[in-house]
């Protein structure tokens, strides 16, 4: 069984902020939905979760993307053929996208957008670590 951080899942600048704040901590974590049981049904054990709050507003704050090959996240599949899967994605993963879309996207430092998704969402999230970088 592997271990991670749970963090309850808000549509929240927190939560952004507390992913980002495990990402810099090297601290592998799973997006909890409320009452949710999937993490632990499926072979994750959560140590302990944190409760991002629920304010609103933007998020502008800078964090760099790590190009490292240790677990950053794990997120779980919709489960639309039987139990949900885990999904361990590492640091290297996440920021290989970011810095490929922002390429692509000619997007830097200067871009504000709105992120239309849960930023619990597996997208909204990325969209998050992309205006971040």
């Amino acid at each position: 069984m592997i271990s991670a951080t749970g963090i309850l899942a808000r549509n929240s600048p927190s939560f952004v902020r507390t992913a980002f704040q495990c990402y810099a901590a090297r601290e592998r974590f799973v997006p909890l939905l409320p009452g949710s049981a999937v993490a632990e049904a499926t072979g994750v054990r959560i140590d302990k979760i944190l409760e991002p709050d629920a304010s609103t507003g933007w998020f502008d704050e800078a964090h760099p993307v790590l190009f490292e090959d240790t677990e950053a996240q794990i997120n779980f599949t919709s489960g639309t053929e039987g139990w949900p899967k885990g999904i361990i994605l590492s640091h290297r993963a996440l920021a290989d996208t970011v810095s490929r879309l922002n390429a692509v996207m000619e997007l830097d430092g200067s871009v504000r957008e709105y992120v239309g998704v849960p930023a619990f969402y597996s997208f909204g999230l990325g969209r998050f670590r992309a205006c971040a970088d």
